[in-house]
């Protein structure tokens, strides 16, 4: 990403669940933006899966707390919802990439609690499809798997983001599986187009990067 990209990337080691629940990694990831907020001109937040998720949600907190704003937003296969009731939960819910019961496991070690098929934890800072307000997000590239148990949370991401006139570059990758960007070469075509289409979206302005895994 670094290469293709041009740009400074730091790689965030945020602290993790079960040991550390919400909001830990999500302070820790804050902590480190406004680091660098301080260092550089630009900053683009990115981040894959759950990163992507915290990425979103540094978005929500700094626009809640009126803190300087990220300039952009690069998303991969993100965590956005918190609906296990979804058509890409029906369709994708039994891949071995990231099933509809892991899904619900993860999101439960997270949060600090137990979720079910019925019930849904009501906070915008844990699930960022909950904000209203799409200003909260800055122009955004979100690429989405297309064979993926989070696709239609992503779906509504997208088509909030472009109600609201925000920028907002949707790539569905047909065929793809979740976190298909750390699968190396058998995905590898995927990832050399997708960072080409980054790169000339980015327009190569000088920036630093924070990826979150």
């Amino acid at each position: 990403m670094a290469k293709m990209l041009d740009i400074n990337v730091l790689s965030v080691d945020y602290r993790l669940a079960p040991e550390y629940v919400f909001p830990t990694p999500l302070n820790d990831v804050l902590s480190v933006y406004l680091w660098c907020r301080k260092k550089y001109e630009k900053i683009y937040l990115s981040g894959d899966s759950s990163g992507g998720n915290l990425c979103a949600s540094v978005c929500i907190v700094t626009s809640d707390k009126n803190l300087p704003r990220p300039d952009a937003m690069i998303l991969f296969s993100p965590v956005l919802g918190n609906n296990f009731q979804t058509i890409s939960c029906n369709l994708f819910g039994h891949l071995p990439s990231l099933s509809l019961l892991s899904t619900m496991y993860c999101f439960s070690l997270y949060s600090g609690q137990i979720c079910h098929l019925t019930s849904a934890i009501d906070n915008k800072y844990i699930s960022p499809n909950l904000e209203c307000d799409m200003n909260a997000f800055p122009r955004t590239i979100l690429i989405s798997a297309g064979c993926d148990v989070l696709l239609s949370p992503q779906l509504e991401f997208a088509a909030k983001m472009k109600r609201s006139q925000n920028d907002c570059k949707h790539i569905i990758l047909d065929g793809a599986i979740h976190d298909f960007i750390i699968y190396g070469r058998e995905f590898e075509r995927y990832n050399t187009n997708i960072l080409t289409d980054i790169s000339a979206w980015l327009r190569k302005k000088a920036c630093a990067g924070m990826y979150a895994e």
